[in-house]
């Protein structure tokens, strides 16, 4: 059984299950996902339970909170969104990544709007930044829509190229 944190019209939001990673799998392989967030070496359905493991679950268990998993009413995988903590920004930082099939239908809207909710009532988070490349249209532009300002613009290092850090003030 599947413990969903939120729901929304058209999506449930649940905790990621080790039975997601061939969903994973097929998300960290998409040209969006490696053009913007960038390549995880995910090359098999091992390494995406790999990530599972070492990178969602540790975080589940370190802070409480994560990505969540993004289902229609179906049960069907559209994507992932939720919370995590770089250290090289002030606050939490709120992410997403859609299966490109996905891209355009509300979904990613729908799911943040209720996201950022439970942030605010589940763990308290008061200020919500988000970084994203600068020619990321569709991201810029989900961010925006759900009230995100831009701040300022961070230098490119080793692994991503310049973006944009957005924040959201929530209480």
């Amino acid at each position: 059984m599947h413990h969903n944190i939120a729901a929304t019209e058209r999506t449930v939001i649940r905790k990621l299950v080790i039975e997601d990673a061939p969903f994973l799998y097929e998300l960290m392989r998409s040209e969006g996902f490696l053009k913007y967030i960038g390549d995880r070496n995910i090359h098999s359905l091992a390494d995406a339970e790999h990530y599972l493991q070492n990178s969602f679950f540790k975080v589940y268990g370190e802070r409480g909170y994560g990505y969540y998993l993004v289902e229609d009413m179906l049960g069907e995988r559209l994507g992932i969104a939720g919370f995590l903590k770089k250290p090289h920004l002030d606050n939490e930082d709120f992410g997403f990544a859609f299966l490109p099939s996905q891209v355009g239908k509300g979904y990613a809207y729908e799911a943040s709007v209720a996201l950022l909710d439970f942030g605010q009532d589940a763990f308290g988070f008061t200020v919500m930044d988000a970084e994203t490349a600068t020619d990321n249209d569709a991201s810029i532009a989900l961010l925006q829509k759900l009230g995100f300002q831009r701040l300022k613009v961070l230098t490119a290092t080793e692994e991503h190229g310049e973006s944009f850090l957005y924040r959201l003030q929530l209480s």
